[in-house]
């Protein structure tokens, strides 16, 4: 449930230590980069997030398990948070601008978390608002997506940096509501009555 919280507090943490940082004009990955005043800040948070989505992997694999979801559902929304955690491992080992910083682009994966998520609690009436919110934040996630990368002109050097955070904030809390979803399912399957 921390993912966001440790991605967030990072960025700020970090920020702080990089006088004249731009939240608006500059990405987050700058703060870790060759040539950053304090890199190795960015880049060890960059680590506690890798361990927060491993974690997350973990911990939804074992839930979805014992909620007895479909083994693929299982393995597809448990992989796309350790494609996650590769991802953020590999930008933290390898700041910009080493082009392995990108991952190799594994957090792609992420579009597909909140479907994917949502396919799993498909067959449940008592979901109608999680699933709505899942759809809703995937489509976000891919138009904020589509803008930072140019589709419509809107992307400049002066809001990079504003874009990517907004990105963020579709990126990371449908970890935590599910999360939260699922411990609250896992609870009433464990608890009698």
């Amino acid at each position: 449930m921390a993912v966001p919280f440790i991605y967030f507090g990072n960025i700020g943490l970090s920020s702080l230590f990089y006088p004249g940082y731009s939240h608006l004009r500059q990405t987050a990955s700058e703060l870790g980069a060759r040539g950053a005043p304090h890199p190795e800040i960015f880049n060890i948070g960059l680590f506690i997030l890798g361990a927060a989505f491993l974690i997350s992997a973990f911990g939804f694999f074992r839930a979805l398990q014992q909620l007895g979801t479909k083994p693929i559902l299982t393995w597809l929304t448990s992989s796309v948070l350790a494609l996650l955690c590769l991802n953020v491992l590999l930008a933290g080992f390898f700041p910009l601008p080493d082009p392995r910083h990108s991952g190799f682009y594994l957090f792609y994966a992420n579009f597909f978390g909140p479907v994917i998520f949502a396919v799993t609690f498909w067959k449940r009436s008592d979901t109608k608002l999680l699933k709505a919110y899942l759809i809703t934040t995937n489509i976000l996630m891919i138009a904020t997506f589509a803008l930072m990368m140019g589709v419509g002109g809107l992307a400049t050097h002066a809001n990079v940096g504003l874009l990517q955070r907004i990105l963020g904030l579709t990126d990371f809390p449908w970890i935590t509501v599910a999360a939260y979803t699922l411990k609250q399912s896992v609870t009433k399957l464990t608890i009698p009555g």
